[in-house]
């Protein structure tokens, strides 16, 4: 199991999570998650959401009926890219927010002592994130910055990590304490919940921390996309985060920008009238097959390596009647089909 990535995801009921009466949070998001997991990772992954009780039966429910054998998507070892389930801790239940995470970050809570990625249910996946997990297998722990948030420097949407003493002993000097540690943070200024405290105590004790942010591609929805107008995929990037009072699958935030719709709340197609596959994938400001320049060296790299249309098609998430066109815009594909068929 070591050689793995862990990607864990949480979901629980809180009733003082202060934008509950704009949204809930349930099944259908995580198997969204598991989705667009399977088509932008592609590295081996176990896959666990944390739940309470109440969601732990709802969960289970969904993953004793998903149709793996289905699944095209889904790895032959039958314990990699599956929906398993673990029941969260009581750890600070009742200070609400996202503080009973922070148990999540200790060595010993996961019986994994390799990589593990944190993810939220509230992060959009629109492109291949494998890079993001294999340019940072070396750092010990890598999280999304926020420093566009004045009061804020870690985003607690994406972690990745190895599990280390050092981050055990975070998560138990808060559980130890938690009002005394939440008031150091306070006296600080410091915003947020788990993230204040990973904060707090990592800087404090000089742990080596690595933050990703727009030109890795992970953007925010609140600052990048509203607060700059900033488009994903003139950006080049791979996960869109929307933290705060935002979810993707908001029927206003689909309606305002088109690349949203990747999918909608229970992992099917928002349009249901029958469109090219991907046609969803693409901004509104683009054309909807648009090439843009890392798609077109990822297609090079496919063809010189023995891909064919449908393999291009596959790539660009398109019907093969769009394939030619390709051929005749980019003269970079002409050449690299020429380097393929002298192999």
């Amino acid at each position: 199991m070591t050689d793995k990535l862990l990607v864990v995801t949480y979901l629980w009921d809180d009733n003082k999570f202060k934008f509950r009466a704009k949204f809930k949070y349930g099944p259908q998001h995580v198997v969204a998650l598991y989705q667009q997991l399977k088509r932008f990772l592609h590295v081996p992954f176990y896959f666990t959401v944390v739940c309470d009780e109440k969601m732990l039966t709802k969960m289970e429910s969904w993953t004793h009926n998903y149709e793996y054998d289905q699944d095209i998507n889904v790895s032959s070892d039958r314990d990699l890219n599956r929906i398993d389930t673990y029941r969260i801790w009581d750890d600070c239940k009742d200070m609400g927010r996202c503080w009973r995470r922070l148990r999540g970050y200790s060595a010993y809570e996961f019986g994994h002592l390799s990589r593990v990625m944190f993810i939220d249910l509230d992060m959009l996946i629109i492109d291949d994130i494998t890079p993001i997990v294999k340019d940072n297998q070396n750092e010990p722990f890598v999280i999304a910055d926020d420093s566009a948030c004045i009061s804020s420097k870690y985003n607690g949407s994406f972690a990745l990590f190895t599990p280390t003493p050092t981050l055990h002993k975070m998560w138990s000097t808060f559980n130890n304490n938690p009002e005394a540690c939440e008031k150091l943070m306070r006296t600080k200024g410091y915003q947020g919940s788990d993230q204040a405290w990973i904060r707090y105590y990592l800087d404090k004790t000089h742990y080596p921390v690595k933050t990703i942010g727009l030109s890795d591609g992970l953007m925010s929805y609140r600052w990048h996309c509203l607060a700059q107008g900033l488009d994903p995929y003139e950006q080049n990037a791979r996960i869109v985060n929307f933290h705060g009072p935002f979810m993707p699958d908001m029927p206003e935030i689909q309606k305002k920008h088109r690349w949203t719709q990747v999918y909608n709340a229970y992992g099917q197609r928002v349009i249901r009238e029958k469109l090219p596959r991907g046609h969803n994938l693409i901004s509104e400001r683009s054309h909807q097959i648009a090439m843009t320049p890392r798609r077109l060296k990822q297609c090079v790299a496919l063809i010189e390596n023995g891909g064919y249309n449908e393999d291009i098609a596959e790539l660009m998430g398109v019907t093969m009647g769009y394939v030619s066109s390709f051929f005749k815009k980019y003269p970079e594909l002409v050449e690299a089909r020429k380097v393929r068929d002298k192999k």
